[in-house]
């Protein structure tokens, strides 16, 4: 008889472990968070040449110097 006076505990203690398993697998589900993505890198500086005469005026015959420097270039013309 014992056993028989245990089924109605048994039944309440069933359900309540059944509606808290319902319960806890019943969670929103969290997002993934998106990839951390660095920004890009800058574009390179813009080459720029610079070229120069000396004297900077000259007269049919004479002689000038012309020089010039670059910089930010990817081959060296010098």
């Amino acid at each position: 008889m014992k056993d028989a006076s245990y089924r109605p505990y048994r039944a309440v203690l069933l359900t309540a472990c059944m509606a808290l398993a319902l319960v806890a697998g019943c969670k929103p589900k969290v997002k993934a968070q998106p990839p951390v993505v660095a920004p890009p890198a800058p574009p390179p500086a813009a080459p720029t040449v610079t070229l120069q005469a000396a004297p900077t005026t000259i007269n049919k015959g004479d002689t000038a110097t012309l020089t010039w420097s670059q910089r930010h270039a990817a081959f060296d013309l010098s």
